[in-house]
């Protein structure tokens, strides 16, 4: 599926995608490698890097209602076009960054047919082979001397995975490539309504 995604900019027509399911875009490269085990996990062994245009991405951020029940209606997120989750970003082996956050969004109805038929996609890039590398010089770096893959557990209270030797033993992890990230600046309004500075850190 990752392939012929790439290959065509769009998800449409693609043997095994669910084209009515809710779709979620994560916008965090570290807390994909985290979730997905550098693509270790199964059903998650292939990342794509999507450009979306910003329009389109504000008109998400704009439609989304919060899974957060501290802030949301019992029900709302299941009714609504947008969901919005906070969640952490990761260092390389997997533990929480302290002070930065990042959003994922799930998209259903029209918002999620314009998705998947890449009306607001600039490109999309399968970067499995590079996700898999940077997993293999983590494991070296980490001491393991591993040329496979990882294996992250679900659980972030425990981390007990195969690259939590970094925390024990840290690794200068210089041989990682990374995107480059940053903070995206919002409207006020639209900062408020995605709760952008409620917790206090960078959110990207």
């Amino acid at each position: 599926m990752a392939a012929a995604a790439a290959a065509q900019g769009h998800f449409l027509g693609i043997p095994g995608f669910s084209e009515g399911r809710i779709a979620w875009l994560k916008t965090n490269f570290m807390w994909m490698m985290y979730r997905s085990g550098w693509a270790s996990k199964p059903g998650q062994e292939a990342v794509l890097a999507i450009t979306l245009r910003r329009p389109f991405f504000e008109r998400l951020l704009a439609a989304s209602v919060s899974t957060s029940a501290e802030h949301t209606e019992k029900g709302a997120c299941r009714d609504a076009d947008a969901v919005l989750q906070w969640d952490p970003d990761h260092l390389p082996d997997g533990s929480k960054h302290p002070g930065r956050r990042a959003v994922q969004l799930g998209v259903r109805s029209t918002l999620r047919d314009e998705y998947i038929a890449g009306k607001h996609t600039l490109s999309i890039e399968d970067i499995t082979r590079f996700v898999r590398e940077m997993a293999t010089r983590l494991l070296v770096q980490a001491g393991t001397g591993g040329t496979g893959s990882t294996s992250n557990s679900s659980s972030s209270s425990s981390n007990g995975n195969e690259q939590g030797s970094c925390r024990a033993n840290p690794c200068q992890w210089g041989s990682l490539l990374v995107p480059a990230e940053r903070a995206v600046q919002l409207s006020s309004e639209l900062a408020a309504h995605v709760r952008a500075d409620a917790w206090g850190g960078e959110a990207v």
